[in-house]
């Protein structure tokens, strides 16, 4: 009876040990799933937040070319105005000034080809007629001195 109650005990803490063995291996198996389950859902959540601050930036960069252009055809209009009144102010200035201007004759190139070509008597007598009038432009200035 000895023999059968001791193989019974070690029977016992044999099933006894192989339940803890188990539960110990089962409870590895729970913490691992929850550290799976956890892990999923943190990278879920790193996604979606990933994913939102993608489509706020989009957003930013939509706004911010929808700005550019809006500057650009602003840019545009201020230049096309700023054209057409300088083109206004060109033709009050071309209509006045062209009033007030007196037309002259316009003295060409071909004029002095038709003159003839001047010897050592015109060029004394020009000189002559420099140094007199320098001699004038003297006299008259010592008399307004008087």
């Amino acid at each position: 009876m000895k023999n059968s109650a001791e193989k019974q005990k070690e029977e016992e803490k044999k099933k006894a040990e192989e339940e803890a063995k188990k539960k110990a291996e089962e409870e590895k198996k729970k913490a691992e799933e929850e550290a799976k389950k956890k892990a999923e859902e943190e990278a879920k959540k790193k996604a979606e937040e990933e994913a939102k601050k993608k489509a706020e930036e989009e957003k930013k960069a939509e706004e911010m070319k929808a700005e550019a252009k809006k500057k650009a055809e602003e840019f545009k209009k201020n230049a096309e105005k700023k054209k057409v009144t300088l083109v206004r102010k060109s033709e009050k200035v071309d209509k006045t000034s062209s009033e007030k201007k007196v037309s002259r004759p316009v003295k060409t190139t071909t004029d002095k080809k038709k003159l003839p070509k001047a010897g050592i008597e015109t060029e004394v007598l020009t000189l002559a007629t420099a140094s007199l009038a320098g001699v004038l432009g003297v006299y008259t200035s010592i008399k307004k001195r008087k």
